[in-house]
């Protein structure tokens, strides 16, 4: 990529978790140079470091912005800032409890219960800043609660790049702030042409300033600016990988709301690249494209030091996977730190094993053995291997947040009269259906043809992201992935279904006077109006409901349903379970 021009020197050494996701207490030494792998099973705890430190980046940004610089500064003893959790936008979560260990949020005479320390080297020494979080309620409050930083203290600047969904057909103009929150959900491609936007305009700006009062650059400023500058580097790396150019149609903010983002195809001829067809938009351009430059624009923007790479080679066949790495690797020496988390077997056979952190071992560590690289390759899949071994023979996975929704489903299948898949493959996890589609994703590579339905509670999600129809998520791209169906109930969770009075006391065994009462305490009207779903859709009625039924359990009463009594959502998904095993489902 040409002669390389440093941009940062603020490396992250260390990270500590304290009561974060997965991580109860866990330090992590981190490689200051180079590209660091992330590599492991399924939950093993790859995202979450990744994620940590997008948190950590988000929580010293909003003390920051609502306290002052000096409260991020050694000795400063205030208030946290607090925000609501619809400004939250690191990382993508159904509910703010799922930052911390166990979900729980709460420690007696603990108020922030959460915290996660960052070590760095810069110019004038070893720094660290620990980020600590509490909730109360809705709210999310940050505080720097140990710091040696001083004043203009550099702190390193992370950009977090989740799995690329994929880019859209139009993509208006975004503001900082709207950018974070569209990285957070997982929708980097979303925002891509804002990037891009900014790459052509600076690359514009220093050849206007390179050029001065002259007509036309110099031809050692225009090497140079070719060498160096991050536009030129992207589209020298999309000739030579895709025969293709970028240009970006003129923006102005004051007249257009809509980025454009055209490819132009190219050809080469000796040492010159000439147009090779018509020009076309960005978004018709394969997956793997799309997935190239959004990593690398990413990886060039020149005011990130430590770049955070979710499976940045989803979307790649071998051969441009390890030439995506090579590009990386050739960036980090500008002084970019890239930290990246991969299931890629060909990555790992060919990285240095000094810069792969194994996540299969319980404390992660980097790998000095080769004997240990050929462990962590062969151990990618042991933990799934029951999975596989369904999946191989039946086609077809059903992710469940429980095995006990899955008992439901069937038993609501054969009420229903549905044929339920004979060695189906069930996953049960609480990951978001994001996580559930790497897997899926990992598991196609060696299953063809394989069919998968990811069921999830909605929790305090919201309700508009999930269609009322089909039940289909909106809030994850699936389109690369027909074959994996994302489904959300509309009710927080399965077991608000069971809200059937007439069927609570259809048996005797609970009178029709005591769901009459319990009825009514919470407010509700009497008799039950089955058309009616808002009282139902957020109500945390599962204790309660199992105090009614006097200890019959939830799952019993809701496999006991009558088909009279069965929601036409539990319907819809018993059905679109029983329907993976036709040849158009």
């Amino acid at each position: 990529m040409g002669d390389l021009q440093i941009w940062a020197i603020e490396m992250i050494k260390e990270i500590r978790l304290k009561r974060f996701k997965r991580f109860e207490d866990e330090a992590f030494q981190l490689l200051n140079e180079g590209v660091s792998i992330f590599a492991g099973p399924n939950s093993s705890g790859k995202s979450t470091l990744l994620q940590a430190l997008a948190v950590w980046s988000f929580g010293v940004m909003v003390v920051r912005q609502f306290k002052g610089e000096a409260a991020l500064l050694e000795g400063h003893d205030g208030q946290g800032a607090g925000l609501s959790k619809d400004d939250f936008t690191p990382i993508n979560i159904p509910d703010l409890r799922h930052l911390w260990f166990n979900l729980k949020s709460q420690l007696p005479n603990e108020g922030y219960s959460m915290a996660i320390t960052v070590k760095w080297d810069g110019l004038d020494g070893e720094h660290h800043l620990t980020m600590a979080f509490s909730l109360v309620q809705d709210r999310l409050f940050a505080k720097a609660v140990d710091s040696n930083l001083q004043k203009n203290t550099k702190i390193p600047q992370i950009v977090y790049v989740p799995p690329v969904a994929g880019v859209d057909a139009r993509e208006e103009f975004a503001t900082p702030a709207k950018r974070r929150a569209m990285l957070g959900r997982g929708l980097a491609g979303s925002v891509l042409r804002n990037f891009l936007l900014d790459l052509e305009a600076a690359n514009r700006e220093l050849r206007k300033e390179k050029m001065g009062e002259k007509k036309k650059l110099a031809p050692k400023d225009l090497e140079e600016i070719r060498a160096n500058d991050p536009w030129e580097l992207l589209n020298i790396s999309m000739r030579e990988t895709f025969n293709l150019e970028l240009r970006v149609v003129p923006f102005n903010a004051e007249f257009h709301s809509i980025i454009k983002v055209e490819v132009v195809p190219k050809k080469k001829d000796g040492n010159s690249w000439r147009n090779n067809g018509p020009t076309r938009d960005l978004m018709v351009e394969g997956a793997g494209a799309q997935q190239w430059l959004t990593v690398l624009a990413f990886a060039l923007t020149t005011e990130t030091d430590v770049l955070l790479l979710d499976e940045p080679d989803a979307h790649l066949f071998t051969k441009l996977k390890l030439e995506l790495l090579d590009g990386l690797c050739d960036i980090t020496s500008r002084g970019l730190q890239i930290l990246m988390a991969t299931h890629a077997t060909e990555i790992l056979k060919r990285h240095p094993i000094s810069q792969i952190m194994d996540f299969g071992v319980k404390h992660p560590r980097y790998l000095k053995e080769d004997v240990q690289r050929i462990r962590l390759i062969t151990g990618l899949g042991d933990d799934y291997s029951p999975l596989i071994d369904k999946a191989r023979i039946s086609r077809c996975i059903l992710f469940v947040e429980n095995d006990s929704d899955a008992r439901i489903l069937r038993a609501i299948a054969k009420t229903c009269g549905y044929n339920w898949p004979d060695n189906i493959a069930i996953q049960a996890t609480t990951d978001p259906h994001s996580c559930r589609l790497r897997l899926y994703r990992t598991l196609l590579e060696a299953i063809d043809g394989l069919k998968a339905l990811s069921i999830r509670d909605r929790d305090n999600g919201a309700l508009k992201n999930v269609n009322p129809d089909t039940l289909r998520d909106k809030g994850v791209e699936t389109t690369a992935y027909p074959d994996f169906l994302a489904r959300t109930w509309r009710r927080r969770e399965i077991e608000n279904y069971a809200l059937v009075a007439e069927a609570i006391f259809a048996d005797g065994t609970i009178s029709r006077e005591d769901v009459e009462k319990w009825w009514k305490d919470r407010g509700w009207a009497w008799p039950q109006n089955m058309s009616v779903e808002d009282i139902f859709l957020d109500c945390d009625i599962k204790v309660p409901l199992k105090t009614l039924l006097r200890g019959k359990s939830v799952e019993n009463f809701l496999k006991g349903l009558k088909d009279a009594h069965i929601h036409k959502d539990l319907k819809l998904i018993a059905r679109e379970i029983c329907n993976l095993r036709q040849p158009n489902a």
